[in-house]
């Protein structure tokens, strides 16, 4: 749902999370503390990865939109992410980002050359902070 304009009350402020289409649809790459310390375990442990640099990060990568929701749902929450028009946005909120460059890596390599998965899936890893 994208929104042209914002006006809710505290109530919907329970059922209503809202975020700004550029931030909504960018996708960046966020990794559980100890699925990476796991990542790197392995590769000072595997002699494979002597002289060997790898990336350490989620297979897949989400949207905000889509992490928010993960987020929510793990937490018990039964709202809705509300997608606003950028034009709502002030210029104090302003961010020095281009939300047009994703920031993603590519960890396939550490996966197949020494077998990486998460030991911590992510609705787990953010039950831990619920």
């Amino acid at each position: 749902m994208v929104l042209d304009a914002i006006a809710y009350t505290e109530q919907d402020a329970r059922t209503l999370m809202s975020t700004f289409n550029g931030i909504a649809q960018w996708r960046g790459v966020w990794e559980y503390v100890e699925n990476v310390a796991a990542a790197i375990a392995l590769a000072i442990t595997d002699d494979r990865a002597t002289g060997q640099v790898y990336n350490i990060a989620e297979a897949q990568f989400p949207t905000e939109a889509e992490r928010i929701r993960c987020i929510g749902q793990v937490a018990g929450w039964k709202g809705e992410v509300v997608i606003a028009s950028p034009s709502l946005m002030l210029d104090s909120w302003s961010l020095p980002y281009n939300l047009e460059q994703h920031w993603v890596v590519d960890s396939t390599r550490i996966r197949q050359e020494l077998g990486y998965v998460e030991p911590i899936l992510l609705a787990e890893a953010l039950s831990v902070y619920h």
